[in-house]
């Protein structure tokens, strides 16, 4: 089903975009940013598009093609092996949009922030045809200055793209010498906002300058800060510039004006000091301080997951918070709180990924009831559970011979090594209690 505008200003005979995309809001705003442009909630009904008509490029939402998505994008490079394929991906999704690319898509954008980008995307991989009588088709006339080379600050949007996946802090760190490369920039310094003092820190310096220099820097950012835009200041207006040959200092806010992260301050030489190039580096600072605030967001959610992706099993912090209440309530019963720690290893550092994820599933199908497990390293696993002798309940020795047991069937190759410890005997708080086992299964070789 078409749910887009595709007669709108459109002629028949022009080329469309092509776009797979279920959610209402996506497509209302894609609607207004491109032209010519054809909606589909049906995978089948895009590709009969591109094989009906001339296309610019398809554009997938891939939450709406999960599990086919390779097969699509294989579709359409079958049926039109030239036209673009465009991506857009949930935050948490940017490793699949990745491997994609790999693939044979063109890019992505990330939702719903990266919307905006896709009109420009699209600009810069067009090349459309041009007649043969057209005068400008003709080469260059002789003497003529060579045209600039095509695309560099798409470039280095695409380079800034490819930091997305990584941690935070380098995150801002490489973005920003990578935009004072683009401006060729021999010195600059981002300068971010110090949540508890509430200035702007020098977080990252390029190139060596004076005392004086750095104190331009501090201020002009300020200003850039307060009026929440790029400023520029040209060389004529600064006497620190004269001994560096910089046609001036570019203030830039990284991150949206409502939400800024710092202000990149850059000593310009070249095309970088022209206004096209200090309005693509805007663009970016832009970007990169949205990426960043992306990444922190991911962190967070990171340290907020309670379980490991892997196995399913609680996470460090998540576990000794388990213990720290299943102590506490076995303390109210006077009963025993019995902790074992579990570490395989194999030939050379360690266990493979997939063994180690395997064991943390097989031990926490041999656990005793009411017990729990966490992973505390990349091959290191605990259980603990509540045991009460009295009642008849399988002593902690019993029980490591079980887990020992599932563990060995689970990785037959690993060595496997096992302490434990247990509470109120060996400790009165979890971290003192994980210590001693930890203690414990160091001496066990």
């Amino acid at each position: 089903m078409i749910l887009g505008s595709p007669d709108r200003d459109c002629p028949a005979s022009s080329p469309r975009v092509v776009l797979v995309c279920r959610n209402a809001a996506h497509r209302a705003a894609l609607d207004r940013l491109l032209e010519c442009l054809d909606a589909h909630t049906s995978a089948m009904e895009a590709l009969l598009a591109v094989v009906r008509r001339p296309l610019r490029a398809v554009v997938l939402n891939l939450e709406d093609v999960e599990g086919a998505e390779h097969d699509l994008l294989a579709a359409v490079r079958r049926a039109d092996p030239g036209v673009p394929v465009y991506l857009l991906v949930r935050p948490e999704d940017e490793p699949a949009g990745r491997a994609l690319v790999r693939e044979g898509a063109t890019d992505y954008v990330i939702l719903p922030s990266g919307l905006h980008r896709l009109p420009r995307l699209l600009a810069a991989g067009a090349a459309p045809e041009v007649p043969a009588d057209d005068p400008s088709a003709a080469p260059p006339a002789p003497g003529a200055p060579p045209p600039a080379p095509p695309g560099e600050d798409f470039e280095a949007a695409c380079a800034l793209a490819a930091l997305a996946g990584g941690d935070a802090r380098s995150l801002l760190d490489e973005g920003a010498r990578l935009i004072l490369r683009t401006l060729r920039a021999g010195r600059g310094t981002l300068l971010a906002w110090n949540r508890e003092t509430l200035a702007l820190d020098a977080l990252v310096t390029e190139g060596e300058a004076s005392a004086e220099a750095r104190q331009t820097e501090a201020s002009l950012a300020a200003q850039a800060a307060d009026a929440a835009e790029a400023l520029w200041v040209e060389a004529a207006h600064l006497p620190e510039a004269a001994h560096s040959g910089a046609a001036g200092l570019l203030a830039l806010p990284v991150g949206a004006p409502d939400e800024a992260v710092g202000v990149l301050c850059a000593w310009t030489t070249g095309a970088g000091a022209s206004a096209e190039g200090r309005r693509a580096a805007a663009a970016l600072a832009q970007a990169l301080g949205r990426l960043y605030q992306a990444a922190v967001q991911r962190e967070q959610y990171a340290r907020l997951a309670l379980r490991d992706a892997a196995t399913g099993l609680l996470r460090a912090d998540a576990f000794q918070m388990y213990l720290e209440k299943r102590m506490a309530r076995a303390a109210e019963s006077a009963a025993h709180v019995a902790l074992a720690l579990l570490e395989a290893s194999g030939s050379g550092s360690g266990p493979r990924v997939e063994s180690a994820a395997r064991l943390g599933r097989a031990l926490e199908a041999a656990m005793p009831k009411g017990a729990r497990a966490g992973r505390l390293g990349s091959a290191r696993f605990a259980v603990a559970w509540a045991w009460r002798p009295e009642e008849g309940d399988m002593p902690p020795a019993a029980v490591v011979r079980v887990l020992e047991a599932a563990a060995l069937r689970a990785g037959p190759a690993l060595r496997l090594r096992t302490a434990t410890a247990a509470f109120p005997e060996d400790a009165a708080l979890a971290q003192a209690l994980l210590e001693v086992a930890e203690a414990r299964l160091a001496g066990a070789g």
